[in-house]
């Protein structure tokens, strides 16, 4: 094997309509093709130019290319022969960064090494299936090591603001804005079940009044229609056919979807601040009556913290809903945290006092303040419990997005691939490496015809049309001539593909009429 190498300038790119593989020019492209001409078997041919770029790490003697090649005469430049190598070159390892985590070394991916053991002699191939399968054991423990110590933590630093946790990039959060979870209608079931619960809790240890079965009644209806809303899509068909054609717009809106879930937090929260008023006391008299004369549930309100008890229901269904921001679940649950503790120390002082006088113990604390601060804690759990989970939606939206972005980069490639394989092999011949996948990798192609037609043709005197002067921008005008005669050559090989593909018809008046074209597109 000869081989020569040579420093300089290069022009690359596509020349014609089609093409698997780049063309490379230049006066310094042809030079290196003469310094490997007039090389020598087994020897590694370099330029002067080349040579001032080695900083003295090979060896080198006289190779006097220029009196074997006239072009390297011409160009006056002088030629070596690499003896030895002086100082071995020694690539620095690399590390590449990706979805903020470090990426294993090449030398560690012994996974592939699965694939080589059938070449192997039977007495080494228990010996080498063992060292693979311990590699590939390590591998696979190495990269789940790295997949469960990633930061996503800094990885949702790096690519979302901190207090809002909005993305950086508009275009993403754009997208995550119209990104719908799946299931998340379902959360809004949670609003109908803290409903009946707080009903059937009413019903059980609060008095019934007409106010509060009013409530409880008109509150359920009101969510269950939203439920049915939410649920259409997973409804039996019979059934769904209907209404999903009336409600389709509402669950395929994301705006729509908030709209519910703020309703359902409202609703919840009125009805229950109606219930909680309907129960506090008309005037102390009356509060020191119900205190020391009555243990009817029905006649006074005896139990008035459990409207606290019902608020925490209320704030854990307030923090579900997936269609809602973090931010917009605070709002709301510190809207209703102020509003209950508000009522537990104006409205209900007198009746949680009597109801604490009915103990057997007593408390620090009066029970307005005890009840208050149960709610402030739980919100502020749930206000952390919703930006967690918001953390984690905005994560796997990440992640989800970067697995998308490859997959089509992946595809994106494989076509690009397909088509140089498409552009470079007869269509079924490609058809069967592309498809064949037991395929050895050294097996061949071939097939026979009865009557085959080959053409060849060149362009000899184009290497002295070729200059690079400034008048042609360095040779750059002199290839966009030669690609339009290239563009027209396989304009006319379209127009003859059918023809000279098909070997039945093939015939040589054929080939001489598709070589006229060829020689009238060049006129």
């Amino acid at each position: 094997m000869r081989v020569g190498i040579h420093t300089g300038a290069v022009l690359a790119g596509v020349l014609g309509q089609r093409q698997w593989q780049f063309d490379v020019y230049s006066k310094d492209v042809e030079l290196a093709n003469k310094m490997e001409s007039s090389g020598m078997a087994g020897r590694v041919h370099i330029s002067a130019t080349t040579y001032s770029f080695l900083n003295g790490e090979f060896e080198v003697e006289p190779a006097y290319g220029e009196k074997r090649e006239e072009s390297l005469r011409i160009a006056g430049l002088k030629t070596y022969f690499i003896v030895r190598v002086l100082k071995p070159y020694q690539p620095e390892p690399k590390t590449e960064v990706q979805n903020g985590g470090r990426i294993i070394p090449e030398e560690d991916s012994c996974v592939i090494a699965d694939f080589a053991s059938d070449s192997k002699d039977e007495g080494e191939d228990s010996l080498v299936t063992s060292k693979t399968r311990q590699d590939s054991e390590d591998f696979k423990n190495r990269l789940k090591k790295e997949l469960v110590s990633r930061e996503s933590h800094r990885e949702l630093l790096k690519n979302t603001r901190m207090h809002s946790l909005r993305f950086i990039k508009p275009e993403l959060e754009k997208s995550y804005q119209l990104h719908s979870e799946s299931f998340s209608n379902i959360t809004l079931q949670a609003f109908l079940v803290v409903r009946l619960a707080i009903g059937v809790s009413q019903f059980i240890v609060l008095p019934r009044r007409l106010m509060n079965f009013l409530s409880f009644v008109i509150g359920s209806f009101l969510l269950m229609i939203i439920s049915a809303i939410s649920l259409v899509e997973f409804l039996p068909e019979p059934i769904s056919i209907c209404l999903k054609s009336c409600f389709r717009k509402i669950n395929e809106s994301i705006l729509m979807q908030r709209v519910l879930s703020i309703t359902c937090i409202v609703l919840l929260t009125t009805l229950n601040i109606t219930d909680t008023i309907s129960c506090s006391p008309l005037n102390l008299g009356q509060v020191q009556e119900n205190c020391s004369l009555t243990e009817d549930t029905n006649a006074a309100c005896l139990y008035p913290s459990y409207f606290s008890f019902f608020t925490v229901l209320i704030l854990i269904a307030s923090a579900i809903p997936a269609s809602l921001s973090y931010l917009c679940k605070t709002l709301f649950m510190v809207l209703i945290t102020a509003a209950h503790c508000v009522v537990n120390v104006i409205l209900l002082a007198p009746a949680l006092d009597c109801e604490e006088s009915r103990k057997h113990w007593s408390n620090f604390t009066k029970s307005k303040y005890t009840l208050s601060g149960l709610l402030v804690t739980a919100t502020l759990a749930l206000i952390f419990l919703a930006r967690h989970m918001e953390e984690v939606s905005r994560l796997l939206f990440l992640w989800r997005s970067e697995v998308n972005e490859q997959r089509e980069r992946a595809s994106d490639m494989r076509r690009r691939n397909e088509a140089l394989v498409y552009n470079v092999l007869p269509p079924h011949v490609a058809a069967h490496f592309m498809g064949n996948r037991k395929r050895q990798h050294d097996e061949l192609y071939s097939q026979s015809y009865a009557e085959i037609g080959v053409l060849f043709s060149s362009m000899p005197n184009f290497s002295d049309f070729y200059s690079e002067e400034t008048v042609n921008n360095q040779g750059l005008e002199c290839l966009r001539f030669l690609n339009e005669v290239i563009s027209d050559f396989d304009a006319v090989r379209k127009l003859f593909f059918i023809i000279i593909h098909s070997p039945r018809k093939m015939h040589l008046h054929q080939d001489i009429d598709y070589l006229f074209h060829m020689q009238y597109s060049l006129i």
